[in-house]
């Protein structure tokens, strides 16, 4: 199954939004369908399938915005505008690095100075997922998972090749190592607003479930978050509609239904392969 695609999931159930596992396969099935290169009919796939209520697409398109902004890659595609802000200064730099693609050795270096726009996303997406960026809880672990993140892109093999030009005594080495010095610091730029979001995204996430849990606890008498509570309530009624209204049966075991345990065995020649039980149902 998709990393990326179960992170956001596991995002939008955190943020209040009930995805049961048919309409997990769905949205599976969609992806394989129109992928992520492009972002408006991407989520526009994924809301069909994940998002029911009108309260639920808001909650859906808060989610898709912050967690999947780094995959907009026509954004990325556009010429920056001459101030352009911290998000789109890495495609700034990269349109104008092309000429030195062929120097660099290192993949990363290669992508980065290549311009290389849909690879640098996709290589962002797959670094977050090997780093477990999703597991983010504190603040304060914003910068270890960034690193995670540049590390699983191949930082080490672009820093040693960086290293290496600027000590060259070649003046197309010394270029080539001070282009990868400002493409790392803006791809650090990146990849640090991104751990950003994500934090922001889980710890709603984690946030709502710890004040549902508060307020389950609560005397009614001593909640002061009515407009909370009202959600709770409509969050649990919904719980029990959907409980109460399967019909359920109870089975019998030890009497023999003998009519249906004939028609089930017609396909066998009528030979008695299959048993079934009496059972009731019962109303509500």
């Amino acid at each position: 199954m998709d990393r990326i695609l179960v992170d956001f999931i596991k995002a939008l159930r955190g943020n209040g939004v009930r995805i049961a596992t048919s309409e997990t396969l769905d949205a599976i099935h969609a992806v394989d369908l129109v992928g992520y290169r492009e972002r408006s009919r991407l989520k526009s796939a994924l809301s069909a399938t994940l998002a029911k209520s009108e309260e639920e697409k808001a909650r859906f398109n808060t989610c898709f915005d912050q967690f999947f902004q780094f995959n907009d890659l026509q954004t990325l595609a556009q010429p920056p505008a001459p101030q352009a802000p911290p998000g789109n200064r890495l495609q700034q730099m990269l349109n104008g690095a092309q000429p030195a693609a062929e120097q660099a050795q290192s993949p990363l270096g290669q992508m980065l100075m290549a311009g290389d726009s849909e690879a640098i996303a996709a290589a962002m997406a797959q670094a977050a997922s090997a780093a477990k960026v999703r597991d983010i809880r504190v603040i304060t672990q914003k910068g270890l998972y960034g690193r995670r993140m540049m590390m699983a892109m191949g930082l080490e093999a672009m820093e040693q090749e960086m290293w290496a030009a600027e000590a060259a005594t070649d003046a197309q080495q010394q270029a080539l190592g001070d282009a990868l010095r400002k493409a790392r610091e803006l791809l650090r730029e990146e990849v640090k607003h991104y751990v950003e979001r994500q934090y922001l995204l889980q710890a709603s996430g984690d946030s709502r479930a710890l004040r549902e849990s508060v307020m389950r606890e609560t005397s009614l008498e001593n909640l002061r978050e009515f407009k909370d509570v009202q959600g709770l309530v409509r969050k649990l009624a919904k719980r029990l509609v959907a409980t109460h209204s399967r019909r359920r049966k109870i089975y019998q075991r030890g009497k023999l239904d003998v009519r249906r345990t004939i028609r089930h065995n017609i396909p066998y020649s009528g030979v008695l392969l299959e048993t079934r039980w009496k059972a009731k149902r019962v109303d509500k």
